[in-house]
C-alpha cells in the first residue's frame, strides 16, 4: 500500500468508528459521564478491528491497538477538560478534539508508511471490484468522502454555529412556531444533499456548476437573507462551512 492508502483506510476506520457508531445520546452523556467514554472506547475498539478484518497483516493489530489506545486518551483529557468546564464553546471544543485525532492518524499512517508496513486487501474485494471496472481503493476514497460530507459534516457545523444560533430562531421555537427536532433533522439532510450534489459534480470535473447548487440554496431563503441582517450571517457562515467541509474532503481523498 501507499502512504495515501494508510492515511484513507485509518481515516475510514475512525469516522465509522467515531461518528456512526455513536449516537447522539451516547455524545451528550460521554461530556458527564466517564462510564460512556468507556463504552465509546470499546465500540471504538470493536469497530476498529471489525474493519480490519477486509483487509490482512500481522502488523494490524499492534497498529490498530496503538489507534484505539490514542483515540482513548484524547477523549479522555477532553472529558477531564470539560468537567472542570474549561472549555465552554462546543464548536471549538469539536474542533479541537478532531484535529487532535487526525494529527495521531496522519502520524501512524506516516510511519506505517516509512517502515513499510505490509498491508493486503482481501484477494475477493479486488476480484469484484475488477468485475465492475473499478478500483477498490477508488471505491474506499469515495465511500469514505461521502460519509464525511454526511454525520461528521452535520455534528462540525451544528457545533460551530451553536454559539451564532439567531435570537429569532430561539424565540420561534420557544412560541412552537417551528420544532426544534423536525427543523435540525431537515437542516442536515438539506446539508448533506447540498454536499453530495458538490462532490458529484466535482468528481466529474464540474466545477462551474458548484454555484448553481449555493444559489438554488440561497433562492429559497432569500425572503429571510434580505430582511434579517443576522440570519444573513447566519446563514452564510453555514453555507460557507458546508462548502469547505465538501472541497476539503474531495481534495484530500
Amino acid at each position: 500500500m501507499k502512504a495515501n492508502e494508510y492515511w484513507v483506510y485509518l481515516l475510514l476506520v475512525h469516522i465509522i468508528g467515531d461518528f456512526y457508531f455513536k449516537n447522539e445520546k451516547m455524545t451528550k452523556k460521554k461530556e458527564g459521564s466517564y462510564g460512556i467514554v468507556l463504552l465509546h472506547s470499546l465500540l471504538y475498539l470493536v469497530t476498529s478491528f471489525g474493519l480490519m478484518l477486509l483487509l490482512k497483516s500481522a502488523h494490524l493489530v499492534f497498529v490498530i491497538g496503538v489507534m484505539v489506545l490514542i483515540h482513548y486518551i484524547i477523549d479522555t483529557v477532553k472529558f477531564l477538560i470539560s468537567r472542570k468546564k474549561k472549555v465552554h464553546d462546543p464548536g471549538k471544543a469539536f474542533t479541537i478534539d478532531q484535529f487532535f485525532h487526525l494529527v495521531s492518524i496522519l502520524t501512524i499512517a506516516y510511519f506505517m508508511n516509512k517502515f513499510q508496513v505490509k498491508v493486503y486487501r482481501l484477494s475477493w474485494i479486488d476480484s469484484v471490484c475488477g468485475t465492475f471496472g473499478l478500483k477498490a481503493h477508488d471505491v474506499v476514497r469515495y465511500f469514505l468522502t461521502f460519509l464525511i460530507i454526511n454525520r461528521p459534516a452535520n455534528c462540525l457545523i451544528q457545533n460551530v454555529l451553536a454559539r451564532y444560533k439567531v435570537e429569532e430562531r430561539k424565540k420561534a421555537e420557544q412560541d412552537r412556531l417551528i420544532s426544534p427536532d423536525v427543523d435540525i433533522k431537515a437542516g442536515r439532510t438539506i446539508g448533506t444533499l447540498e454536499r453530495f450534489i458538490l462532490v458529484l459534480f466535482m468528481a466529474v470535473g464540474q466545477y462551474g456548476a458548484l454555484g448553481l447548487v449555493l444559489t438554488a440554496k440561497s433562492i429559497a431563503r432569500y425572503d429571510k437573507i434580505t430582511k434579517n441582517e443576522k440570519f444573513a450571517e447566519y446563514y452564510l457562515l453555514g453555507t460557507l462551512l458546508s462548502t469547505t467541509v465538501a472541497v476539503v474532503a474531495w481534495l484530500c481523498l
